[in-house]
């Protein structure tokens, strides 16, 4: 599934991703890196559900957006045409539904911004064509269920909260996201920083789930 929480800061934009793709019983297939580094647009992508979209957006980054606004600009489209294009592949999958994030440095507002497109409200495979998109500077956390906010609460952790360290406690808040079964994150947690001046990322903590095993929490 994936878990992704990004975090707009004055700074910085922080995106906590794990590393675990998963076969529908929840058998851990491979560690793999979730987000796509786009350093010469000071961006970053990553996806919940299915990983093909993923790789979405690559042949307009690389071919027709010179920077972070103007890809922002082609989102929409982009991940539309891949829903219309995958749509059979889509329905096939345990995890039919979109959820994509674009995060950048954006020169126009002088500010970090995460763009959202998809339809992962919905959670049926009646929606192709039929995409939510929309922009925001505040915290994504996907996913929160009911147990990762008791973990969180326990912990005295609120990741809504301007106070929340993604640096130093994004491990703790994806350690509470693996509370939920339906939630699959494991592996790894990576953290992914932006700044007006570039990209960097890195592993911050690992979990000991291996490819052949299952998550448990």
């Amino acid at each position: 599934m994936t878990a992704v929480n990004i975090f707009c800061r004055p700074e910085a934009a922080y995106v906590l991703t794990d590393g675990a793709a998963t076969a529908p019983d929840g058998t851990v297939v491979q560690l793999v890196q979730k987000v796509i580094i786009l350093g010469h647009l000071n961006a970053v992508v990553a996806s919940r559900g299915h990983l093909s979209v993923l790789f979405a957006l690559l042949p307009t980054a690389l071919t027709s957006a010179g920077s972070f606004d103007e890809l922002a600009a082609l989102f929409p489209e982009a991940i539309g045409g891949l829903a219309a294009s995958a749509e059979e592949a889509l329905k096939a999958s345990p995890h039919p539904w979109i959820e994509t994030y674009l995060c950048g440095w954006s020169e126009g507002r002088n500010a970090a911004v995460t763009w959202y497109a998809g339809n992962s409200h919905k959670r049926t495979t009646d929606y192709f064509g039929d995409l939510e998109c929309w922009s925001t500077t505040g915290p994504i956390t996907s996913p929160l269920g009911p147990n990762a906010r008791d973990r969180l609460a326990a912990a005295g952790l609120d990741p809504k909260d301007g106070a929340f360290d993604p640096v130093t406690q994004g491990f703790a808040l994806m350690d509470a996201q693996r509370a939920d079964p339906d939630a699959a994150v494991g592996g790894f947690c990576q953290l992914t920083t932006i700044t007006r001046d570039g990209v960097s990322s890195r592993v911050i903590g690992r979990w000991t789930e291996q490819p052949g095993g299952m998550i448990v929490a």
